[in-house]
This record gives structure tokens, C-alpha cells and sequence, in this order.
């Protein structure tokens, strides 16, 4: 399922979940982009900003509904606007967009480099079938909580343990359950019981 997952008005934040069945009628994968602070610049907010930027597009693209912007991947490579019935998800529906005006161009590039590349591994991902979405922009936050190496603790703030994604530690659901997994180790040592 695609999900809202903005917590601010006027934007669109999107991500994935699946069922425990894995049931439903739609498959989803997402592709994970790295954008790099030289895109967007070295102040440490400018990578918030430049979220906000993109989040803010897409929801002015779809007439500031909070529709799902979409795009058929074939239209997409083709430059095209796709038009018919859009099936998806998302609870609030969708809306054809082109996705190429709610994205930054490194995002683009990569696209247009990836998906026929994908196409020739798993036909059909970037054919007329294989719908695009976005913004899925919080795989990883853009600024970090500095930890100490050893302890796991945020630098300056005695236990505090930042861990996954929203500390900028992890790009996924498998990352931070691994990050969070090594900071449990971390603590269950400190504070285990002795004798």
C-alpha cells in the first residue's frame, strides 16, 4: 500500500507498507535515489528545505488534493502524459501527473538510466503497467544526530540513542531495525544487571 505519511499541510509525503499477507491487489517497490548535499547545498537545514521544496510540487501539481501524483513508467520514459483509469492504494486516490515536474533532475537522470535497465530484468516494471509515484522523500533524514561510535549516544546528551531513519542512521524498514538492534545491544550491556 502507498500511504500519506506528510505531517505538514500543503505537502505530499508518500511511503510504502504491505500488509502481514502481503494480499493486496497492488505490488510495490520503491527505488531509493541518494541525493548528496552538493544538489541542494551545505547548510545544515537546506536538505529540509529542499524536501519541503519537492513535497510542496507535488501536492500543487494535483491541484493541491492530496492526490497520489502518477505516471504510467512507459509515459514517463516517453515524455508523455498518461491518461485512463489510475487503480492505486492510496487512500485519497490518484491523479495523472507528469512526474518529471514534481522531481529534481539528478532524480530524473537516474530514472531514465534505471528503468530500462529494470525493464530488461523484470519485464514489464517499466512498461505500460508499472505505474510511478511520488514523493516518497523520507527514506533517510537529511540532517544526522551525531552519536558517539562506541556508546551509541548522541554527542552531548547522556542517553539519548538516536537510531533509524529519522536520525539519519538507516534508508529503510530492515536498516533501522538493524541500527535500533545494535543500540539495544548497547544498552542491554550498560545497563545489564551485575552479580
Amino acid at each position: 500500500m502507498i500511504l500519506p505519511a506528510n505531517e505538514t499541510p500543503g505537502l505530499i509525503v508518500t511511503n510504502g507498507a504491505s500488509r502481514a499477507g502481503r494480499a493486496g491487489s497492488f505490488a510495490s517497490s520503491g527505488l531509493v535515489i541518494t541525493i548528496t548535499p552538493d544538489t541542494f547545498g551545505p547548510d545544515p537545514l537546506a536538505g529540509i528545505a529542499f524536501q519541503e521544496k519537492w513535497e510542496r510540487r507535488a501536492f500543487e501539481a494535483t491541484d493541491q488534493t492530496y492526490q497520489l501524483p502518477a505516471q504510467r513508467a512507459s509515459d514517463y520514459l516517453n515524455c508523455k502524459t498518461s491518461d485512463g483509469t489510475l487503480d492505486t492504494s492510496y487512500p485519497f486516490g490518484g491523479r495523472w501527473t507528469d512526474i518529471r515536474s514534481i522531481i529534481p533532475g539528478p532524480i530524473a537522470e537516474a530514472l531514465d538510466r534505471a528503468l530500462p535497465i529494470l525493464e530488461g530484468k523484470c519485464p514489464g516494471f517499466a512498461g505500460a503497467d508499472g505505474i510511478i509515484t511520488a514523493p516518497e522523500t523520507r527514506a533517510s533524514a537529511p540532517l544526522r544526530i551525531v552519536r558517539d561510535r562506541e556508546s551509541r549516544q548522541a554527542v552531548g546528551i547522556e542517553d539519548l540513542y538516536p537510531v533509524g531513519e529519522g536520525a539519519g542512521y538507516a534508508g529503510g524498514i530492515i536498516s533501522s531495525a538493524v541500527d535500533g538492534i545494535a543500540s539495544a545491544e548497547r544498552i542491554i550491556t550498560v545497563y545489564a544487571p551485575t552479580g
